[in-house]
């Protein structure tokens, strides 16, 4: 418990730091309708990265291999001089490391998702890595 509050509060600081330095930008990157609480640009972010079957899969083998004391964390990074998408690692929290499984790019104008392929060092689509992923 005592590290799920650590992370919450480690989240709630980086984004809290994040949404001070882009405040302007966030006005102009909110989607609202009747029904929905506006969403800014990150939370469009994180919700379409937690749509992954990736994403999704590596929650379940967490929760199963802690025997459902932890759960799926993620690090995003917002675009910069050098990188125009958000960056965001998945993986497993501990309280000294953190181990990622996947690492996501998402283009924050069209929410398409990259993914860093660990064994050939590239960075391709979300699909051509699935394809990738198939054929090996």
């Amino acid at each position: 418990m005592k590290k799920l509050l650590y992370f919450l509060t480690l989240i709630s600081v980086f984004l809290i730091s994040c949404s001070e330095n882009e405040e302007t930008e966030q006005d102009h990157n909110s989607t609202t309708s009747d029904n929905e609480v506006e969403m800014t640009t990150e939370d469009l972010v994180f919700k379409t990265v937690e749509s992954l079957p990736e994403y999704k899969d590596a929650a379940e083998h967490i929760q199963a291999m802690t025997n459902g004391e932890q759960s799926i964390s993620i690090v995003m990074e917002v675009p910069n001089e050098d990188r125009k998408e958000y960056y965001l690692k998945v993986g497993y929290n501990q309280e000294t490391w953190f181990e990622p499984y996947y690492h996501f790019y998402v283009d924050p104008e069209t929410f398409d998702v990259s993914i860093e392929d660990m064994v050939l060092g590239d960075v391709v689509s979300i699909e051509t890595w699935r394809e990738r992923q198939e054929s090996q």
